[in-house]
């Protein structure tokens, strides 16, 4: 494929090809179809982009998947926080031409991309042929997508009354139409879902919502219909194509979608629905790591990630796993976003630790948590990292905001022990989830420089962590948290309740604050979670909750 796409360009008259992880509804998961990334380089990862030209070929990634992409490709890995795709292509292709597919980048990359390579006299230019696509042998085919209704019961407002709301917000903007082109966004505004994929169960439209109120689909004909209005576009949620066909026949306003933080502010229906789906998600991890206690020695990761599966589909509401469980042992675990396969499928015994993190999708809401256990003894490293990042996840927990605060001060108090031991982790503290949607959504996003402010009813993750590629061990604790106010300060209620890991706890280091959180934490999942266990297992956890009352 690579040398066929080279002769392509030399045939065009262009030095390369850019190459993002994105479909035409740029997805962060992608239907197998529709990984042209993995077709060309190998890598697996989630997010990554590819530059091509007759002699490199180049890989950026993030520091989640940098370790794993080395392993997957050929193509030359670069972090793209250390090296930009900008300060490279103005290196090594000034005075050339880069092509990029039109129908698979986002309209607002595309444009900034192609002022900021002015500079560097590149021509950035669209084309309307994927030469991915052109070139990939056994592509996989189209999967048949089905819709469904979204139950009231669950999403706990109508589809009319979402509307109403999304016109008022559009009225303050000025706009005489919305162009809804996240799919979250559509799936969120319809009350409407689909078995697309468990990871994304939304469904693959994009439309025009005007001030009238009417919603259509977002087509030529659609938009001859607003010809000369103005029309509100999220340039990081349109493709460049259809920004162009937009921009041809309505005048633009540029802007944030207007619904993710109407999405991300989950409603007293929505709160319920999320915290049985929690509580249900809580009792699969309680009964898994009594399982990986009495069995893990004899598990692969594969074989625990199955196990996990296995556990959820005794709920009825459950539609599939959140994301591919990661499990992962020893050096594995220092890979972000390691998954196991069945040529690095190692067994649960070859180290001392195993990084769980893993979710679900339910009709009652998306789950997300991790959790690292211990199934021999740790090294006094391991204990001591393990530690600090329990006390950054307690810190975060307890930290109490004010209205119109962003969540920098979150992400700060989560890293504070491990940067005042000279180390850190690569990724942000936490991020937004979807109500049965994406478990990575939008809003809000924990790290230091966060704009969006926090408000009540929103969901995110808390994990800190820490990766150690050299002594072939990773840490991570996830939960997830619900913002709630109290008068002009926001505070986070617990939705996950799973044990901690005794054997890796340094109690040394434990300040009586982190104590008495500990023991609340741990007397919330006898009393919420145990019930739900049978006899067996609540037994056999019992040591776990004891060791934490106890300190």
């Amino acid at each position: 494929m690579l040398e066929r796409i080279r002769a392509d360009l030399k045939t065009i008259g262009a030095a390369a090809l850019l190459v993002p992880h994105t479909d035409s509804f740029l997805s962060e998961y992608l239907t197998s179809d529709s990984e042209r990334l993995a077709a060309l380089t190998g890598f697996t990862g989630s997010a990554g982009l590819a530059i091509i030209t007759q002699t490199q070929a180049v890989l950026f990634t993030d520091s989640r998947y940098t370790d794993q992409a080395v392993q997957q490709t050929d193509f030359e890995v670069l972090n793209i926080v250390e090296h930009s795709p900008v300060e490279w292509m103005s290196s090594h292709l000034k005075g050339k031409t880069v092509l990029y597919h039109a129908g698979t980048i986002r309209a607002g990359l595309a444009l900034s991309l192609t002022e900021v390579l002015k500079k560097s006299d590149i021509q950035f230019q669209p084309i309307n042929e994927n030469l991915i696509d052109k070139y990939w042998v056994n592509r996989p085919l189209k999967p048949l997508v089905r819709e469904f209704s979204y139950p009231i019961i669950y999403a706990g407002s109508q589809r009319q009354e979402k509307i109403r709301i999304v016109l008022k917000e559009m009225k303050k903007l000025g706009v005489d139409a919305l162009a809804i082109s996240d799919v979250e966004s559509v799936s969120w505004l319809l009350n409407r879902r689909s078995d697309l994929s468990s990871y994304l169960p939304v469904v693959r439209r994009r439309l025009l919502l005007t001030r009238d109120g009417k919603v259509r689909t977002l087509s030529a004909n659609a938009l001859k219909l607003l010809k000369g209005q103005v029309v509100g576009v999220d340039l990081n949620t349109l493709p460049f194509d259809l920004y162009r066909k937009i921009k041809d026949m309505t005048f633009i306003q540029p802007m944030e979608d207007p619904i993710a933080e109407l999405r991300a502010i989950k409603n007293p229906v929505e709160q319920n629905a999320l915290r049985q789906a929690c509580l249900f998600e809580s009792a699969v991890i309680c009964r898994f790591i009594d399982a990986l206690y009495r069995h893990g020695a004899q598990m692969t990761e594969r074989a625990a990630g199955s196990l996990l599966q296995r556990l959820r589909r005794e709920n009825p509401l459950y539609l599939g796993d959140s994301f591919a469980p990661i499990v992962a042992v020893g050096v594995h675990a220092a890979l972000a976003h390691y998954q196991a396969d069945s040529q690095s499928d190692i067994s649960l015994n070859s180290a001392p630790m195993v990084l769980v993190d893993t979710g679900g999708q339910y009709l009652n809401g998306t789950t997300d948590m991790t959790r690292t256990i211990c199934l021999k003894k740790p090294t006094p490293l391991m204990k001591k990292r393990y530690t600090q990042v329990l006390k950054g996840h307690i810190a975060l927990a307890q930290t109490v905001l004010k209205v119109g605060e962003t969540p920098a001060l979150l992400d700060a108090n989560a890293r504070q022990f491990l940067q005042a031991d000279g180390v850190d982790y690569g990724h942000a503290t936490g991020h937004g989830i979807g109500m049965c949607l994406s478990v990575h959504d939008k809003m809000p996003t924990v790290y230091g420089k966060s704009q969006v402010c926090l408000k009540e009813g929103m969901v995110f993750s808390n994990e800190p962590a820490f990766y150690d590629f050299k002594n072939r061990f990773g840490i991570r604790l996830e939960n997830m948290l619900l913002t709630r106010q109290k008068g002009k300060q926001l505070f986070f209620e617990n939705l996950i309740f799973a044990p901690f890991e005794p054997q890796l706890v340094d109690e040394t280091l434990l300040s009586e604050t982190d104590k008495e959180w500990l023991r609340s934490y741990h007397t919330e999942i006898e009393r919420r979670i145990f019930p739900l266990l049978k006899p067996a297992e609540q037994k056999r956890l019992k040591s776990l909750i004891d060791f934490f009352k106890g300190l």
